[in-house]
């Protein structure tokens, strides 16, 4: 019994553990060196048309600048942003030739409160088990 509970314990403590790999992602979002950069603009234009527009989307243009907009049109050429700030800005349009990153915004509202609430909660009930769990293995 102690040795299921233990390992149980074990399990439980090293689950967290487990390194996130972002190496696929991250190397997408900063350019795969086999690509061109016809290929590039290719894929960007295709997905820059499905987005909806309205949506707010985080940007990184190839010279290195990253913000966050509002997505107003897109064509075929050229995407118009509404920058996010606390002043307001003109729209800006953005040829998709010099656009490196465009993505939606997934952090925006309270997700980011949301996360923060779920793993705290994930954490105390983790905890509350293992407690428990020790203290079912010490009585004998």
């Amino acid at each position: 019994m102690r040795t299921v509970v233990y390992g149980l314990i074990l399990a439980l403590s090293t689950v967290a553990c487990a390194a996130r790999s972002t190496t696929s992602h991250r190397a997408a979002r900063d350019g795969d060196a086999t690509w061109g950069e016809a290929e590039r603009v290719a894929v960007l234009r295709q997905y820059v048309e499905r987005l909806p527009l309205g949506g707010r989307v985080r940007v990184q243009t190839v010279d290195g600048a990253r913000w966050s907009a509002t997505l107003l049109s897109a064509d075929h050429e050229r995407v118009v942003l509404q920058p996010r700030g606390r002043l307001t800005e003109p729209a800006r349009a953005i040829p998709i030739a010099s656009l490196l990153l465009i993505e939606p915004d997934s952090q925006s509202g309270n997700s980011q409160l949301l996360k923060a609430v779920a793993v705290g909660v994930a954490t105390g009930a983790a905890t509350f088990v293992t407690m428990l769990m020790i203290a079912f293995a010490t009585i004998d």
